[in-house]
């Protein structure tokens, strides 16, 4: 299934879920972010990150590489950065003016 288009399909779908929650695990850590705590919430989220899309790259296609499913991670971070984190992070700013 995972070189039919069929699942290629399903695969690139599930791949923007995966990059929906690393882009949301981001916004996580960018609040967390001070001057001081920078490099540690950089540091936090790396490897968080890659766990998380290594769980779904394994759920989705067994870790096999599949160009459509780093592609569909790519979509789905670019949806949540461009879409859901503007508004999260405007009112978040709205709240705590001194924290951003």
């Amino acid at each position: 299934m995972l070189w039919e288009v069929r699942g290629q399909i399903y695969i690139f779908l599930g791949a923007i879920y995966g990059g929906l929650g690393a882009g949301a695990l981001y916004s996580l850590c960018r609040l967390l972010r001070t001057p001081v705590s920078k490099f540690w919430a950089d540091i936090i989220f790396a490897p968080a990150a890659t766990g998380w899309l290594l769980m779904w790259f394994y759920m989705l296609c067994r870790l096999r590489f599949a160009p459509w499913a780093l592609t569909g991670a790519a979509v789905g971070f670019a949806l949540w950065h461009y879409g859901p984190e503007r508004l999260t992070m405007y009112i978040f700013q709205k709240l705590y003016p001194a924290r951003l």
